[in-house]
């Protein structure tokens, strides 16, 4: 039986605005993006937890991959530090805006074969991320601090930071 592939988008948490001398890569999280980045981590925390408590997957089978601007790596690892203290972020530089969806959603897919991935970063990037990997030229756009999971190239849900569940 071949492998689960999920791979959930999370788009970055509000950042502030970029200035003359803070450039837009440099640009970090404000004080309700840093809350809605850990409110968000805590939604998917209790998300995989029960589905590894329902064998959907193995508990510590889940990777953070984050933009290396500041507003995603920051976004990251304040969700991944939710999951608690062994849940690593990797910074993908492919998730800078600008680079080669197809290229990614292929690097993705093969990383997604061994463990849940959870991929942080910017939009428009993300949804032509989301159309990549599901083919939906209609993938819906992503807020700051919502997540969507695609499993097997099918969007299972949409998840708006702060809601109560995925829709």
């Amino acid at each position: 039986m071949p492998a689960v592939v999920r791979i959930c988008l999370l788009r970055h948490a509000e950042a502030v605005d970029e200035r003359r001398d803070l450039y837009d890569g440099a640009r970090y999280l404000s004080a309700a993006g840093r809350q809605a980045a850990v409110i968000a981590g805590r939604q998917l925390a209790g998300y995989w937890r029960d589905a590894a408590g329902a064998g959907l997957i193995a508990a510590d089978a889940l990777g953070f991959v984050a933009s290396p601007l500041v507003r995603a790596m920051q976004t990251a690892e304040l969700a991944a530090a939710t999951f608690g203290p062994d849940c690593d972020v990797v910074c993908e530089p492919m998730l800078a805006p600008g680079n080669d969806i197809v290229e990614l959603a292929a690097k993705l897919r093969t990383r997604a074969a061994q463990l849940v991935v959870i991929a942080v970063g910017h939009e428009p990037g993300l949804s032509a991320l989301g159309a990549e990997l599901t083919g939906d030229v209609n993938f819906p756009m992503l807020d700051k601090g919502d997540a969507v999971l695609i499993e097997n190239g099918k969007l299972q849900w949409c998840w708006q930071v702060g809601a109560a569940r995925p829709r």
